[in-house]
Parts: C-alpha cells; structure tokens; sequence
C-alpha cells in the first residue's frame, strides 16, 4: 500500500511535465519523479522497473549536465535494456508486462538523447512511453500509478500534437559529442 501511495505522488509529479515550457524544465520534473518512483517500486519489488528508473534519473542528469556523450547515450540504454532484461527474467518471474518498462525506456532515451531538441518530438515520446508504463503499473496491481499515467500521457499527446499542428516550433539540431 506504502508503494502505491508512493507511486502515486511520483505521477502526480510526472503529470505536470507534459505542460512545461522546456527541455531542460520536463526533464528535471523527470527526474525527480523518476527517484520518486525508484522507491516505490522497491517497495513493490518490481525488479525489471527499477533499472529501468535508475537508467532514466542517469540519462536525465546527464542530458542536464551536458555530459551526454554518444558513448554514454550508448552505455545507459544499452545497461537498461540488458540489465531490464535480466531483471525481469531472474527477479520479476519473466513476466510479459515486465518488459513494458524495458521498452518504454528504451523508446523515450533515444528521443532524450537525441540530438533533435523539439518539445514536440519529446511529449510525443513521453506519450507513448506512459502509455506502456500505465499498462504495466495497472497489471502489478499499483493502480494509481497506472492511472495517473494515463492523464499524463494523454496530456502529453494533446500537447505534442498541438505542437505538430501548429507547425511554427523551429527545430534546433545539436551535436552529441
């Protein structure tokens, strides 16, 4: 119950990141959520989650130090997915939903990463990556979580394709070094 409790406050700070202005401003609001979440899902003993969250606060911060190099970028999603993999195999019973967050991180980090710095492109991704994580919370049982996945990538959707249909955002191309 403490887990759920827990979960639940890490989406309700998750929730506000789909209406932040920035880059830099989404992805702290991330990554506090994301060692939020980390606790909670120790308390529920959701294994192949947890490397998933301690990969995303690593990609996060470095993104916001500007230390991501392409080697790093590499490393992070390559320990998440392999690490996320073994996790769920050996700890979490090689359960289907298990490998939700293995690749909704794994799909979120290569728009982190990425060199296209667009809000729009980043709310697209975090969509698509809350849904998989609403459906995994919802089938280990934290509801809350699952449900306050759903509003924010729902709210990430609208936002992102408001964005597409505006058409006006200038796309800026940095190079990872």
């Amino acid at each position: 119950m403490l887990g759920m409790i827990i979960g639940g406050i890490a989406m309700a700070v998750f929730l506000i990141s789909p209406v932040l202005k920035t880059r830099k401003q989404i992805l702290i609001d991330q990554t506090i959520a994301h060692v939020i979440l980390a606790i909670s899902e120790a308390l529920m003993s959701t294994f192949s989650s947890i490397v998933q969250e301690t990969v995303s606060i690593m990609r996060n911060t470095s993104v916001l130090l500007g230390k991501n190099t392409k080697w790093l970028n590499i490393i992070l999603v390559a320990f998440g997915a392999l690490f996320g993999l073994i996790a769920n195999i050996v700890w979490d019973g090689n359960s289907w939903y298990g490998y939700l967050p293995i690749i909704a991180n794994l799909e979120y980090s290569i728009i982190v990463i990425s060199p296209l710095k667009s809000e729009k492109y980043l709310k697209l991704s975090l969509s698509i990556s809350s849904y998989l994580w609403a459906i995994f919370f919802i089938v280990s049982q934290n509801y809350l979580a699952g449900g306050f996945n759903i509003v924010t990538a729902t709210i990430a959707l609208i936002t992102s394709l408001m964005l597409f249909v505006k058409g006006n955002e200038k796309e800026v191309v940095a190079e990872i070094q």
